[in-house]
């Protein structure tokens, strides 16, 4: 169980300076503020210094650009510098990562021959991309050594007066400005004084400790802080993995401030609150984090000391499917992963955190390059319960952003979006937990841009568009909701001589069949994914161009029930399920993926109402792998355009079990006394009748169903609660 330290809401003189000897969490917390406030004067322990092979952004240094394909020629010490976070994709649609290397490291590139793009110092990066007005009011010292002290006096000269004071000697002040990077310390003293401020909307709690023993604070955002409601869904952001990633404070500092001082003004935020929990940790490597701030400005692991380099990358340190490709088993790789699974204390706070909530959705802010990444990161296969579910939710979240700023976020499965990452938090929150998981790069696009050093005037554009997809994100997971067959007192509609059918039409809660339907963990082996096998993805997807994305299974599973009364049983009793209404209000795109024709594809529909087979849109598209065209859609049809031409693509049958028992089949078109609609809650055998992939050829044709939107708004789920209000929502077949 995680160790939750809670930090109760109290007089601010009981939390800073106080003659009575405040409990260890607090005393810690105290502790560790005080002594940032005297000049970050406190480093906790001291961290061995690393040997010359960590350059990322020391003097000397250089930024170069190279082709992530041309990395494997190069010496380990220079591949060990990657970043994908740092990796660029041209107009070709080439990738490139972004390298920072010493003068030796660089003669040695130029030694191999191998073609890179010089981008100059990275001192002289980092003068470009000063924070000015972040110098002007703190000390930087990572960022102060690249200037001389008479243009430090000068920018100080140059600040505005009247600026808002210090959080810590003000306990007030519940905002800030977002025109400036705020250190650790004055984003502490903000924290603090949201939860003084509203104790009952926020408890401040410890999760854990750092390598250097400084306290992994999370805030805890719900209308009852100190009571735990099992009929609440939560939801958690993360901010601060790798240390130089400042902007993911800035945004961790907003959600906190915005979701606690506009409760009382905003309908939105407060059905978020009152119907939900928000778990915010603001900084998970606070170690990295103060280091980046004191000493190295491009710092990016935590501060684990090592005879060879410092450092691991929390984002490759995660337990599930640890030290596959993706991550380093070199200490002084940007990516190195560590001695073992969950080995570093950062890790074990956030796997004990998702462990202990089971959040529906998880969230880690990242920076840089525009993306709404999501599972799987390890491999290129999908995520076969959730992928159609994950990519509709990446869409919208990219587009939220788009509508409010008109930045444009590619959103995609991360193994081939980015680069394949293991041990990530993404894999762990979805593989291990059943969240659904994201990780947005927000701003900006690229190196030149300003890379890991936004510019301050786009830190406040970047938490705005970014603080609308979490809106949409945080409502959705307030709207869940019981879910139960309107055509049946079970939720499983057809029994066969071996096993049930199921359809889960609308995203469940929690991806995992024991937390989702309670499915019994001892028969896992039993329940089974459609699709959830190595031939059902291309092989060699990754060198499609990104929006070219791999096939879901849609929601169709079947579960084995021979000899086996405890499955039996539970099938017989299931009436219903937890689920996330919102998640398809957009619509939804199912790929059709069959190896061979005739072979069925189980899907359920993610609507809450029957769907016209006139609305669905079925797209036949060619992928061309050989030429790196990507796609190109050959023909659109309804798909009741479809069934009535002679030789259709798809044939679409279903079962069900018909209120006298007996066992029918049924057909879109009307044969078997069916009509033509869809219908939620039944496990459809879509039969593709030409065939679909084969990977015989370097053309392969794809079958899509694109769906239309549920209309399942936060409005209208707020509405039909009002209506009934304590009553589970059943989906109602409607014409």
């Amino acid at each position: 169980m995680t160790r939750l330290v809670r930090l109760t809401a109290r007089p601010w003189n009981a939390l800073v300076g106080t003659a009575s000897s405040p409990p260890a969490g607090q005393r810690v917390l105290c502790l560790v503020l005080v002594a940032t406030l005297l000049g970050f004067a406190a480093q906790g322990a001291v961290a061995t210094e690393g040997q010359s092979l960590e350059v990322a952004g020391a003097p000397g240094s250089v930024a170069v650009r190279v082709a992530v394909e041309d990395l494997d020629t190069l010496p380990l010490e220079i591949q060990g510098q990657f970043d994908p976070c740092a990796s660029e994709v041209d107009a070709a649609g080439k990738r490139h990562a972004i390298l920072f290397l010493n003068a030796d490291q660089r003669r040695e590139m130029s030694r191999q021959r191998v073609l890179f793009d010089d981008l100059g110092p990275v001192a002289e990066h980092l003068r470009r991309f000063a924070p000015l007005r972040t110098l002007q009011r703190n000390s930087v010292p990572s960022i102060e050594k690249y200037f001389t002290a008479q243009e430090l006096k000068e920018i100080r000269a140059a600040a505005p007066a009247g600026r808002m004071g210090h959080p810590c000697i003000n306990p007030n002040i519940v905002n800030l400005t977002y025109d400036e990077y705020h250190p650790p310390a004055t984003g502490d003293c903000l924290l603090l004084n949201l939860t003084n401020r509203f104790p009952d909307l926020v408890e401040m709690v410890v999760i854990g400790e750092s390598i250097e023993g400084r306290p992994i604070h999370a805030l805890k955002i719900t209308d009852e802080p100190l009571r735990d409601d099992p009929t609440e869904e939560s939801i958690v952001f993360t901010g601060i993995t790798h240390a130089r990633e400042w902007v993911t404070y800035e945004m961790m500092l907003y959600l906190a401030e915005s979701l606690l001082t506009r409760y009382e003004t905003d309908s939105r935020i407060r059905h978020i609150v009152d119907n939900s929990v928000v778990w915010l940790v603001p900084v998970v490597n606070p170690d990295g984090h103060l280091y980046s701030w004191n000493e190295e400005r491009f710092w990016r692991k935590n501060r684990r000391p090592d005879p060879m380099c410092d450092g691991v990358d929390i984002n490759r340190n995660y337990d599930y499917d640890w030290g596959m490709a993706g991550s380093h088993g070199f200490q002084c790789s940007e990516t190195y992963r560590g001695a073992f699974p969950a080995s570093e204390p950062e890790t074990q706070a956030i796997q004990e955190l998702l462990q202990d909530q089971k959040p529906a959705v998880a969230v880690s802010y990242h920076n840089y390059s525009q993306l709404v990444l999501f599972p799987w990161g390890h491999t290129t296969q999908v995520t076969p319960e959730s992928f159609t579910s994950l990519r509709a939710m990446g869409h919208k979240y990219s587009d939220l952003v788009y509508d409010h700023s008109g930045f444009s976020y590619t959103p995609g499965q991360s193994s081939y979006t980015i680069y394949l990452t293991s041990g990530a938090f993404d894999d762990y929150a979805y593989g291990a937990q059943g969240a659904l998981s994201f990780t947005p790069e927000l701003r900006p696009a690229s190196f030149l841009d300003g890379g890991f050093a936004l510019p301050e005037d786009q830190i406040l554009p970047t938490l705005e568009e970014n603080f609308e997809a979490a809106l949409w994100l945080m409502t959705t997971v307030a709207d869940a909701r019981f879910i139960r067959n309107p055509r049946s007192d079970r939720l499983i509609e057809f029994r066969g001589r071996a096993g049930h059918d199921l359809a889960l039409p609308l995203t469940p809660a929690n991806q995992d069949p024991e937390v989702s339907v309670h499915f019994p963990s001892s028969h896992r082996e039993a329940f089974t994914t459609w699709m959830d096998d190595r031939e059902h993805a291309p092989p060699f997807w990754g060198d499609l161009f990104h929006d070219v994305e791999a096939m879901g299974s849609g929601g169709g599973y079947r579960v084995w029930l021979p000899n086996e009364p405890i499955l039996a049983g539970w099938a017989e009793s299931l009436r219903r399920y937890k689920a996330l209404p919102g998640v398809f209000e957009d619509g939804a795109e199912i790929m059709l993926s069959n190896v061979e024709k005739g072979a069925p594809n189980f899907l359920g529909i993610p609507s809450l109402e029957p769907v016209k087979m006139s609305d669905i849109v079925v797209f036949r598209r060619e992928l061309d792998l050989s030429r790196r065209l990507g796609e190109r859609i050959i023909e659109t049809r309804s798909a009741l355009q479809d069934m009535e031409r002679a030789n259709p693509w798809i044939n679409w049958r279903w079962a069900y079990r018909g209120d006298d028992g007996e066992i029918r089949y049924a057909h879109p078109l009307g044969r078997g006394g069916a009509d033509p609609y869809v219908y939620p809650f039944r496990t459809y055998r879509v039969v593709v009748n030409k065939t679909s992939f084969t990977f015989a050829s370097s053309r392969d044709r794809v079958f899509l169903l694109r769906f239309p939107g549920t209309g399942s708004g936060a409005a209208q789920v707020q509405g039909e609660r009002e209506a009934n209000p304590g009553l589970d929502q059943a989906i109602s077949p409607s014409r």
